[in-house]
């Protein structure tokens, strides 16, 4: 987790798209501004877990609905894990650090990138980037779609 300290009236950027601002504080609380594009959704996280505990109830009370989703998963791992190739093979990353930065990679994508060292196979980063399969053949297939890495 990053921790960072601002005032009133400074800022913070996520990414090109997200800016937050403190805009108060009063004893304990703090009153931010978020500006973002209409479709991120921004909720505090009390709403959101709510959110979340619907969805999962929703799903539930679906019949098959959870199977079909584990098979939409697999499938999908499945085409991930074909754009990999072969998974004992070891990737390397293809461009110089000063051209990683300019990526603008989201935290997960920087992470796995991070962990090519040139030692460790596809199947090696799949056990350690702490991630599902899913996610990670996803990172892993977008890396290699964009020329990041090479195998």
């Amino acid at each position: 987790m990053l921790v960072l300290t601002r005032r009133i009236g400074e800022r913070l950027r996520i990414g090109a798209d997200i800016e937050l601002v403190v805009l108060d504080v009063r004893g304990r609380d703090v009153r931010l501004g978020v500006s973002a594009p209409s479709d991120v959704a921004i909720h505090r996280e009390e709403i959101y877990l709510k959110i979340q505990d619907a969805n999962r109830t929703a799903a539930a009370s679906q019949p098959g609905l959870t199977d079909a989703l584990a098979r939409s998963e697999t499938k999908l791992q499945t085409i991930y894990e074909s754009k990999i190739g072969k998974l004992s093979a070891v990737p390397r990353v293809r461009l110089k650090e000063d051209e990683v930065i300019c990526l603008n990679l989201d935290h997960r994508a920087g992470f796995m990138l991070a962990q090519i060292d040139g030692t460790l196979s596809f199947e090696d980063l799949f056990a350690v980037s702490g991630m599902s399969r899913l996610d990670t053949a996803r990172i892993l297939a977008q890396l290699l779609d964009q020329r990041v890495i090479v195998s």
